[in-house]
C-alpha cells in the first residue's frame, strides 16, 4: 500500500493519506482515480454500507450494551452471525457457509 505524507499543513496535521489540494494533485500525477463521487454514497462502496447497516439494525440498535467490553463481544458475535449463519436471498436462502462449503465437481476433464 502506497501512503503519501502530506507536507503543507493545509487543514490537516495527519500523515497519512490527505485530500488536501496538494494530496488530490500528488494522487493524480501518480495516475490514481479517486472514484468517491461525495461523502457517504452508498453506491460507492454497496457492500461495506449493506454489511454495516445491518450491523447497525440487527445488532447496535435493538441492544443496550453496558460497556465497551459487551459492546465488543456483541458485534464479534453479529459479525460472526452475519458470516456464518445469517441466509441470504441471492444465496438461495442459504448461508454463506452452507453456499460455498459445497464440494465443487470439475467440469471438464
Amino acid at each position: 500500500m502506497y501512503i503519501y505524507e502530506c507536507k503543507c499543513m493545509c487543514k490537516c496535521m495527519c500523515k497519512c493519506m490527505c485530500m488536501c489540494v496538494c494530496g488530490v494533485e500528488h494522487l493524480e500525477k501518480e495516475g490514481v482515480t479517486i472514484t468517491m463521487d461525495g461523502k457517504g454514497r452508498a453506491t460507492d462502496n454497496s457492500r461495506a454500507e449493506r454489511f454495516f447497516r445491518s450491523i447497525k439494525y440487527e445488532c447496535i440498535y435493538i441492544n443496550d450494551f453496558e460497556d465497551p467490553r459487551a459492546l465488543r463481544t456483541g458485534l464479534v458475535n453479529s459479525v460472526q452471525f452475519y458470516i456464518e449463519e445469517r441466509p441470504r436471498q441471492s444465496l438461495g436462502e442459504a448461508s454463506p457457509v452452507q453456499f460455498f462449503s459445497h464440494p465443487i465437481k470439475p467440469i471438464a476433464s
